[in-house]
């Protein structure tokens, strides 16, 4: 192995083996050109110590679209050669763990993040430490960047956090809400440290939101869904999933994705406290289309303890990648010119909801599958999808 070989499967975490491996090659993942989403080449390389492929990524955080698809290009090239030539991931080599350093209010901001971080893993929820996670890389990106990642805790002041925020604005191009997501995040950040008195001061604190216009998932027609149908023939696991959301309206990425077989009960489905976003154990109810689904593929015959979805394209004991159903979803958008229309997998839980109002106008019934803790949010969530409640039936009142 030459030096330039050896340096590069360091970098993408890699190991030359001289022989024949499964693999994928890269493909750059652009979110669809928007830049406020996260961009990284994909590709899959042989896990030795699993037996299968696993999945690994580069990020791209450059400030223009052309430099990301630029240094992509760059990175697909060396690492194709590299799987090519026979390369598996270098997890049977497992890396050291990395000290968490003592924080005090002389410690670098930078060490002060990975400790953050490290005590909140097993605190809070994966989403929401992935989001912290996601956050606070911006944070230490924008310190690198700004030549700060020396400063102390207690030295990042009031202009400085204003000056990282109008940076995700003017320089990343973040949305208004990603940018006030972000000040949320810092904030946290250093009311954590406030209360173990090694602040006085949280910089993010007094900064006000910005405003931002609340997107809406728009509802697919009965025309759109008839394309869906047709498209996902070949992809029966991807309208099963789309047919759970319509008529259940649980949410896909936490919820759904991670649904279980012994979670499926006689007459309704079981969330789970730690997928759930109301941090609760609800139950919602299966109608009998869904119920046909069910028993069409005999999901109730496997294991109580597999997924409901895997990428077997049946029940196993792996779940499925957190965006592998918003990948496949994605593709049929494109092919239905759907794409940057507010239609995305979300929108089938809002078609669902509007379906069953038209038929029922039953306000309480939208409640409970919605897992509304009380009426005025559904009916508001009902407004803000254009639905209002059938005022001709007052007509109905029989004479005296």
């Amino acid at each position: 192995m030459t030096s330039i070989d050896n340096f590069f499967t360091k970098k993408y975490d890699l190991i030359i083996v001289n022989q024949s491996t499964p693999h994928r090659l890269c493909r750059i993942c652009d979110s669809d050109g928007d830049l406020s989403k996260p961009w990284y080449v994909e590709y899959y390389a042989w896990d030795q110590t699993n037996e299968k492929l696993k999945r690994k990524r580069v990020v791209l955080n450059q400030e223009t679209a052309k430099e990301r698809y630029a240094v992509g290009k760059t990175h697909s090239k060396k690492i194709d050669a590299l799987l090519k030539e026979g390369s598996i991931v270098s997890n049977a080599f497992p890396k050291p763990a990395e000290e968490i350093k003592v924080i005090t209010s002389k410690s670098k901001i930078t060490d002060a993040c990975v400790f953050f971080l490290e005590f909140n893993k097993n605190i809070l929820k994966a989403r929401t430490h992935e989001s912290y996670s996601t956050d606070i890389k911006r944070f230490t990106n924008y310190l690198t960047d700004a030549n700060l990642q020396n400063i102390t805790i207690e030295a990042f002041n009031d202009m400085l956090a204003m000056q990282f925020l109008d940076h995700l604005i003017v320089k990343i191009k973040l949305s208004n809400r990603s940018r006030n997501n972000v000040k949320g995040t810092m904030s946290t950040f250093f009311n954590f440290f406030r209360k173990r008195k090694l602040t006085d001061n949280n910089p993010f604190g007094d900064i006000k939101k910005i405003s931002q216009v609340a997107t809406k998932h728009a509802a697919y027609s009965n025309n759109q869904i008839k394309i869906f149908k047709e498209e996902c023939k070949a992809e029966q696991q991807l309208w099963l999933f789309i047919n759970f959301m319509y008529f259940t309206f649980i949410r896909p990425r936490y919820e759904l994705r991670l649904l279980k077989i012994g979670d499926i009960k006689e007459k309704t489905i079981l969330t789970r406290a730690e997928n759930n976003k109301n941090n609760a154990t609800e139950h919602v109810m299966i109608p009998s289309s869904l119920e046909k689904l069910i028993q069409k593929h005999k999901l109730r015959s496997y294991d109580e303890t597999f997924y409901v979805f895997s990428e077997d394209g049946v029940p196993g004991p792996k779940a499925l990648g957190r965006d592998f159903m918003y990948n496949k979803h994605r593709l049929i958008l494109q092919k239905a010119e759907l794409v940057n229309q507010n239609y995305d997998m979300y929108s089938w839980k809002h078609t669902g909801v509007i379906a069953l109002w038209m038929a029922t106008q039953n306000i309480e019934l939208i409640r409970q599958q919605c897992r509304h803790s009380d009426i005025a949010t559904t009916q508001k969530y009902l407004r803000d999808l254009g639905q209002f409640v059938d005022y001709e039936q007052i007509n109905k009142f029989p004479e005296l």
